[in-house]
């Protein structure tokens, strides 16, 4: 049986507006982690009014990909921690 590449994205989704800018990406993560992931936010495509409140914090993070197989009819149950390292540019 040959598994296809498993693409988990992590996204910001601005409150206000709905909007969501992708953040990070993995392929095929493994194990019970911590789990590195290529960073692909570009501050450059976020609309203006949406930079504002990412500043201040006005958004959800989250998590994309697919639940492992039988992951919900066994009563599983996940707990998932982001951290977000950010550089200042001026």
């Amino acid at each position: 049986m040959i598994r296809s590449a498993v693409d988990i994205d992590v996204a910001l989704l601005v409150n206000n507006s709905n909007n969501t800018y992708d953040a990070g990406h993995v392929t095929n993560p493994t194990g019970i982690g911590p789990v590195d992931m290529n960073p692909t936010f570009d501050w450059s495509t976020v609309a203006p009014l949406d930079r504002t409140e990412i500043i201040n914090g006005s958004f959800k993070v989250v998590l994309r990909g697919p639940a492992a197989s039988g992951f919900s009819a066994q009563g599983a149950n996940a707990v998932l921690q982001t951290t977000f390292t950010f550089t200042a540019f001026e």
